[in-house]
């Protein structure tokens, strides 16, 4: 049976489940992520869930399609010399194979659901 999940005030919500210095930082900065997976399908691959990222840059590249809200905070994303600025309230699509650079300006937050493309 499916059940419903819901995040009490996903905005200010505590969402320490994992926390690491971002992978992909690039030097001299260290965004910390965190992440709250609410949903993981073993059959589809999909997840969802909350996902910050401290103030810093990093290398980013999308493996599957994505598509998420921003809560909070300011993000830069430059991709083929496109400057895109995304701020709380704003909603993007980050397509699978999408490679760019992501700068937090202030701390962001966003709510996701990725979809893994049909082989």
């Amino acid at each position: 049976m499916s059940t419903l999940t819901v995040i009490e005030n996903t905005a200010g919500a505590d969402i320490v489940t994992s926390s690491k210095i971002y992978p992909t930082a690039i030097a001299p900065t260290a965004p910390e992520v965190r992440v709250h997976v609410v949903h993981r399908s073993e059959d589809t691959g999909r997840t969802a869930g909350v996902w910050e990222l401290t103030v810093g840059k990093c290398r980013l590249e999308r493996t599957v399609d994505e598509v998420f809200v921003l809560l909070s905070g300011v993000w830069v994303l430059t991709a083929d010399g496109t400057v895109t600025t995304l701020r709380a309230g704003d909603t993007a699509l980050l397509p699978k194979g999408w490679k760019g650079i992501g700068e937090v300006v202030e701390t962001v937050r966003k709510v996701y659901a990725t979809f893994p493309s049909p082989a």
